[in-house]
């Protein structure tokens, strides 16, 4: 009899273990897998006339686990279809786990671009290396390259913690290949290196070519990189980053970096960071260009150290990614919103203007797989704001300071507690971004789904992004203003 392969064992306990999956908590039109555990996003790209989308799978259970790749595919960025496992941690490269990585086009072949956690050795002695692989398909399925490691633990520079090099960004430029890879120095501050490749196989370190100005012990991870209005962004997640004022106030953060990025010389000339999402649950994100010129967005749509509802009740499943948005600079800032495809999924349009203070709400404004818009103009107000997922004691508030220029996402009262390992860095429940209104008007637009909310500020000047977990009745919009306020709002039903 033929022996199963780790590709063929992992699509088989999926398959065998998806109708067991617990319905309580699932989304209904954000990605989230069949089965098993979730997390970083991988290799989202466009090939082939769709988008595709991997992400870190452990499918033997809902906690984190040795790696592999699951993979999605969709052809407008709301519906996705599961396509089978197509990575799994199987050669002498990635025996441990094949984690987090990119893709790309090359010569019509579709590359997937991976760490490997390498295995030396055997019980107390084992040595792990995080090392660089390749994987080139067709859309459906991918074979590894037989010259991985193609950037080995020898290629590892000096004055980097070589345990810690890993999650690689590959793209092209000028008929050179040039992979970024996050790590940490020995002083403990976040470093990306930078590789470059005539022909992806043979790789040459260029150095350093960004790294972090305080100590946080902590690796950069997950870069991505695009140019945008003629600057270089970066999109970098820390670790253990240390709160900014207002911003990044998570166990661990994300946030671009804009400048100049010299090829030749290998660096990076930064002119300023902005944190990306200033919710609770936005880590990893990774971008793609599609075949309309688009720059979308998307992320893993939890924190890690949290505790995960699921995972805890034993739902058989955790994690989840954020509806993709689409990027733009204005006024020299990255905004962003959710790509437009999801207006064709709206039903049930309701509208309405009123001028008011205290409360104000209406019948239709009920829902949990919904769309949300409203603008909000001051009048003499000091405060206003939404109440979501609202019901007889739980309730998911967003509250705009006025003096303060500061928009409150609090979530304490969501439900179900949610709480991080770590004391000192898991945060209050309540989250702060500071936002200007215009002309005496803040817009805030609301994608709910469920268990998620996902907040797009001043037409995508800011997100804030977080998971709730309410009881099934809490399903009301209540609009609140401490003072008088005018509002103008839409409401939608999500239909999928």
């Amino acid at each position: 009899m033929r022996m199963e392969t780790p590709l063929q064992k992992a699509d088989r306990h999926i398959q065998e273990n998806k109708q067991n999956v617990n319905e309580r908590y699932r989304l209904r039109y954000h990605l989230m897998p069949e089965a098993g555990w979730m997390n970083d996003p991988n290799g989202f790209s466009f090939y082939g006339g769709k988008y595709h989308l991997f992400y870190q799978l452990h499918p033997y259970g809902s906690v984190w686990g040795p790696m592999h790749w699951g993979h999605a595919t969709s052809e407008d960025l709301v519906r996705w279809e599961h396509a089978p496992v197509a990575l799994a941690p199987d050669t002498d490269a990635d025996g441990g786990g094949c984690f987090s990585g990119t893709a790309m086009e090359v010569e019509g072949r579709h590359v997937l671009m991976y760490t490997g956690l390498q295995l030396e050795g055997d019980g107390d002695d084992r040595k792990v290396h995080q090392v660089q692989c390749l994987a080139f398909g067709d859309g459906k399925s991918y074979e590894k390259s037989l010259q991985n490691p193609v950037i080995p633990k020898e290629k590892i520079p000096e004055g980097v913690v070589k345990a810690d090099v890993r999650d690689p960004k590959l793209f092209e430029r000028n008929g050179m290949y040039y992979c970024i890879l996050g790590s940490k120095d020995l002083e403990q501050k976040g470093v990306f290196l930078l590789y470059r490749s005539a022909d992806l196989m043979e790789w040459e370190c260029m150095g350093t070519m960004d790294a972090a100005d305080e100590v946080n012990g902590g690796v950069w991870e997950c870069p991505d990189h695009f140019r945008m209005d003629g600057k270089d962004i970066l999109l970098v997640s820390p670790q253990f980053k240390k709160p900014e004022s207002l911003r990044y106030h998570n166990i661990h953060s994300t946030c671009a970096r804009i400048g100049t990025l010299d090829l030749e010389k290998g660096r990076f000339l930064l002119e300023q960071e902005e944190e990306i999402d200033a919710g609770f649950d936005f880590y990893a994100p990774q971008t793609l260009e599609d075949g309309q010129g688009r720059r979308i967005m998307v992320a893993w749509m939890q924190m890690w150290e949290r505790n995960m509802p699921s995972n805890e009740e034993k739902h058989g499943w955790a994690g989840a990614m954020t509806f993709p948005r689409i990027l733009w600079m204005q006024d020299g800032r990255l905004h962003q919103l959710p790509v437009p495809e999801i207006e064709s999924s709206r039903r049930n349009r309701y509208m309405a203007e009123a001028e008011f203070s205290g409360t104000w709400t209406q019948e239709p404004l009920r829902g949990n797989v919904s769309e949300l818009l409203v603008e909000f103009e001051t009048l003499e107000a000091e405060a206003f704001g939404v109440k979501l997922f609202a019901g007889q004691e739980e309730e998911t508030v967003f509250r705009y300071d006025v003096k303060e220029e500061v928009l409150i996402f609090d979530r304490r009262r969501s439900g179900i507690v949610l709480r991080g390992s770590r004391k000192e860095l898991a945060g209050s429940g309540v989250r702060r971004t500071q936002l200007k209104a215009r002309n005496g008007k803040v817009t805030m637009r609301f994608l709910l789904d469920r268990t998620s909310v996902e907040a797009f500020l001043n037409g995508g000047e800011k997100a804030m992004t977080g998971t709730v977990y309410p009881s099934e009745g809490s399903d009301r919009m209540v609009l609140f203003a401490e003072g008088k306020v005018k509002v103008r709002l839409e409401k939608y039903d999500l239909i999928f």
